[in-house]
């Protein structure tokens, strides 16, 4: 009995993870930290007045210092298309880490057939969020920018982390 509540315990943290990746992937200039969040590096040389939110499809540009203006940032459609498969993959994870839990609470006779298959999504989701990582924000410019990684990403591999230890 407890080990079943631990699992739906952690399979209800996995599906917050994956619910605030997903947030933080679709809407990077929202309240949670993008996939890549932080202040740029243009040819090696941070700039702190500026800010850069990058989520799966595209981002934000803020200039935090002086006027505060805030633009679009355009990415290469490689970044689009990880971003969308990422995006899907958290979404399929998160929702199937829910069922999960549900059945782990209610004990039913089908929480193995969606351990499986809530770990097999948690798995997706973290090599896609993996692939998302190597291939890093790629902005369209005529210069090298570069932007640090944000807890959006991160919350997959910790929503992937949580579901699989669940199942």
């Amino acid at each position: 009995m407890a080990a079943r509540a631990l699992g739906a315990l952690l399979a209800f943290a996995a599906a917050l993870a994956f619910a605030a990746a997903l947030a933080a992937a679709l809407w990077p200039a929202g309240p949670l930290p993008s996939w890549w969040d932080g202040h740029p590096q243009v040819d090696g040389r941070t700039f702190e007045v500026k800010a850069v939110h990058i989520g799966a499809f595209g981002g934000q540009g803020c200039n935090t210092g002086g006027a505060g203006g805030c633009a679009e940032i355009r990415v290469s459609t490689i970044h689009d298309a990880i971003g969308a498969v990422g995006a899907a993959t958290a979404g399929l994870a998160g929702v199937l880490a829910v069922l999960l839990a549900l059945a782990g609470l209610q004990m039913s006779d089908r929480r193995k057939g969606l351990a499986q298959a809530a770990a097999g999504a948690a798995v997706l989701a973290a090599a896609a969020g993996g692939v998302a990582f190597a291939v890093g924000p790629t902005i369209v410019s005529s210069q090298q920018v570069g932007v640090p990684i944000g807890l959006g990403l991160m919350l997959v591999w910790a929503g992937a982390a949580a579901a699989i230890a669940a199942a």
